[in-house]
């Protein structure tokens, strides 16, 4: 959502301490599963997703958990 001025609204601390949440809970499931040797899980459609991909995508959202703070 987009501030009157043109600028994405920054999150406040609840906001980023749940998507912050998110972000490690997608960063530890891909972790999890690569130690365990699983390299790869199936989606709804049988297409084959590498679990780097999910730790790539929490260290993403993390990053935008903690750069969308008010200053």
């Amino acid at each position: 959502m987009r501030a009157p001025n043109g600028k994405p609204k920054d999150l406040t601390p609840f906001q980023r301490f749940i998507v912050g949440l998110f972000g490690l809970g997608f960063i530890a499931s891909g972790i999890i599963n690569v130690v365990h040797g699983r390299l790869h899980y199936l989606t709804y459609w049988h297409a084959p997703v590498f679990f780097p991909f999910l730790i790539l995508i929490g260290v993403l959202i993390l990053a935008v958990a903690f750069t969308r703070a008010k200053k």
